[in-house]
């Protein structure tokens, strides 16, 4: 089926929109000796299967000696950090960590197996680290001491051309000139099939002050937790819209509500990404009365709502959801943008889960004022928070592989950080601007590989090079921040920096 995995992939959306699943390692000790590690997801009386780094194996029940189950990931980490001795001890460790996708435990593992044996060069590789004329070099040392570059907004750069930069030059056609400053633009991303094919540049846009307006939800909680149905779900009315067919059942004051919403947020999607097009056909969406009423005719317990390609149909419940923090609105919010990028885009299927799901997290986080205009580029409170926490302990995941996650790995946070990415992209600099732009035209017309190569050859330079900025910036945001005051942070921080 064409759209067999990104149906999951859009299905898991929601799911994974903040709860985490907690970890859980088994053990097969066999009678043989072997011990294998993995997740078991099936067992009988004739055999155990186990899901581990090279796939799932079938264990016959006779052959095993022993079971130790559900045992806790950073207790198990904890007592093997502490038993681990040599440079090779805690190489192996790392290398156990990182096939069980923590990333975070992988690396403070290479880094000791170093300090244990400074010419470890398999743990050297693992960090990323070069060797030069007998001495190894991290990637920043390397570009700093050897090659004679300078960060420069997340840019490695010849000192000659950061001093142009610094006097208000831009470099146009192999040219510096004087830069004029910023174009003043709605815009916050585009791309998309334009008649040019050319993208303009995301920029917060002429927005009044946030201190101007108020946060003013679509819905209150007593509305949300209002689940008397106007009629059954059999008996569900047909809403057409400009640009939706809408299935529901909930009160008309509801609907007309929902309505709105879907409505302004394809205007906004549209703005956003410049897309100027006829629409091939209208999107559909289900929004059943109550979760219970969801869960009977979806099946789907575990979802807050979910968007299925193959139907071009979005379903959603109405109501406030407390694992997930949110209501409706924000569901609609996240899942509506996939509904837009399957359309817009020529195949969901080629381009990386996290610039699909980073896109959807920053469309999920708008908020509407008192007349019920809709704003993007808010912050998510919960993501920012749990982002900077991570960032502050050294747990953060490396950008490298953020990009390279696939999404059978993309859980909160991969959200949080692919999030944090794609807005650094579009709120710190003018070129970052142009690499998203540039990038989202290329993943819509042609999509890019599952390792992003794509997104790096954009970049055009080593993805670590960029990340010490990208974790500095992240530290400075609020979660009460806009786009203008993100502008004048970033501006801030630029200047600091350059101390």
């Amino acid at each position: 089926m064409k759209y067999s995995s990104l149906s999951i992939i859009i299905l898991l959306a929601t799911i994974f929109l903040f709860v985490s699943p907690a970890f859980a390692l088994d053990i097969v000790r066999m009678n043989d000796g072997r011990v294998i590690e993995g997740k078991i997801i099936d067992e009988n009386y004739d055999y155990v299967k186990l899901r581990t780094k090279h796939g799932v194996i079938e264990l016959p029940a006779g052959e095993i000696d022993e079971i130790e189950r559900n045992l806790d990931f950073d207790v198990e980490f904890q007592r093997r950090f502490e038993d681990a001795r040599s440079a090779g001890d805690f190489y192996r460790l790392g290398e156990w960590s990182e096939n069980l996708d923590h990333k975070n435990e992988s690396l403070k593992c290479y880094e000791k197996a170093i300090e244990k044996d400074p010419n470890h060069k398999a743990a050297r590789a693992k960090l990323g680290h070069k060797k030069h004329e007998g001495r190894w070099y991290t990637t920043e040392e390397y570009n700093r001491e050897v090659k004679g570059l300078v960060l420069h907004e997340g840019e490695w750069i010849p000192q000659a051309d950061k001093e142009m930069l610094d006097a208000g030059y831009v470099r146009k056609n192999d040219t510096w000139v004087k830069d004029d400053g910023p174009a003043d633009t709605e815009t916050v991303a585009s791309g998309g099939r334009t008649p040019s094919g050319r993208a303009d540049a995301p920029a917060p846009g002429r927005k009044k002050s946030s201190k101007d307006w108020e946060v003013t939800p679509i819905f209150t909680m007593d509305e949300y937790k209002d689940l008397v149905a106007e009629c059954t779900w059999d008996q569900r009315k047909t809403i057409n819209t400009e640009h939706y067919t809408v299935y529901t059942n909930v009160k008309k004051k509801y609907a007309d509500k929902y309505c709105d919403l879907l409505e302004k947020l394809y205007d906004k999607y549209c703005s956003v990404f410049n897309h100027k097009g006829q629409m091939p056909y209208k999107f559909k969406i289900c929004i059943f009365n109550s979760r219970q009423e969801f869960v009977r005719v979806t099946r789907m317990a575990g979802a807050g709502g979910f968007y299925t390609p193959a139907k071009k149909m979005l379903q959603v419940f109405h109501g406030w959801i407390p694992t997930l923090e949110s209501g409706t609105q924000q569901v609609i919010q996240h899942e509506g943008t996939h509904q837009f990028q399957d359309m817009v885009m020529k195949s969901m299927m080629r381009s990386p889960i996290w610039l699909l799901e980073g896109l959807a997290v920053f469309f999920e986080s708008s908020v509407f004022d008192e007349s019920r205009k809709i704003h993007v580029g808010a912050i998510p409170k919960k993501r920012l928070e749990d982002l900077q926490k991570v960032i502050k302990n050294g747990r953060y995941i490396r950008l490298a592989e953020l990009i390279r996650t696939p999404q059978a790995r993309f859980r909160v946070p991969e959200y949080n950080h692919a999030w944090s990415l794609i807005y650094w992209l579009v709120y710190t600099s003018k070129n970052n601007q142009k690499v998203f732009n540039k990038y989202w035209v290329k993943c819509c017309e042609s999509g890019d590989s599952s390792a992003s190569r794509g997104f790096l050859d954009v970049i055009g330079i080593p993805i670590e090079d960029l990340e010490g900025h990208w974790k500095g910036w992240v530290m400075v945001l609020s979660p009460e921040d806009m786009p203008e005051d993100v502008k004048k942070k970033t501006e801030e921080f630029n200047r600091k920096r350059k101390k």
